[in-house]
């Protein structure tokens, strides 16, 4: 098969972030999809099976509250040097699972505008660490919100109590 299972459910999410709720399987036929619905189609036998096989590839993931044990699961460092074994909140690149946990809780809206790609076409939406990683903050789901492309630049490297003491 020409796309795996992981990169067809990051297809899911980009859809699902850059609509601002659940893709519909039109969609999948024009940008920004870069898996066709033919890949879902071959794979699950249709596009609601697709989504119900990512909303349990979502709960299972690390990081999901369903599964205690997948919290932090044990990841070696890149470095050969360092034997430590980092925990999924230590890593610096956030998983899907997170991800969409993150986008969903917030309801697919900037925290702090409150734009959605739903009602504002064109906006587009990250993710943000509260506590910047470059300060220490880690890819816990406490410190993780969604902001829109231009709320998020403005922030920078700042976090909550730098910006309220400007």
């Amino acid at each position: 098969m020409r796309y795996t299972d992981e990169e067809c459910y990051e297809n899911i999410v980009e859809l699902w972030t850059h609509y601002g709720r659940q893709p519909n399987f039109d969609e999948l036929k024009r940008p920004p999809s870069r898996v066709g619905r033919k890949a879902y189609i071959r794979r699950w036998g249709g596009w609601r099976a697709a989504l119900g096989a990512f909303i349990v590839y979502i709960n299972k993931s690390p990081g999901s509250k369903g599964n205690a044990e997948a919290e932090t699961p044990p990841v070696r460092p890149a470095s050969s040097n360092n034997e430590r074994i980092l925990s999924f909140a230590e890593l610096r690149t956030l998983g899907l699972a997170l991800r969409y946990k993150v986008l969903c809780r917030d309801r697919f809206r900037c925290r702090i505008c409150g734009r959605s790609p739903a009602k504002d076409i064109g906006v587009e939406l990250h993710v943000d660490h509260i506590v910047p990683w470059s300060k220490g903050g880690q890819n816990a789901e406490e410190n993780l919100r969604t902001l829109c492309l231009n709320c998020n630049l403005g922030k920078g490297a700042k976090d909550e109590v730098s910006l309220n003491q400007e």
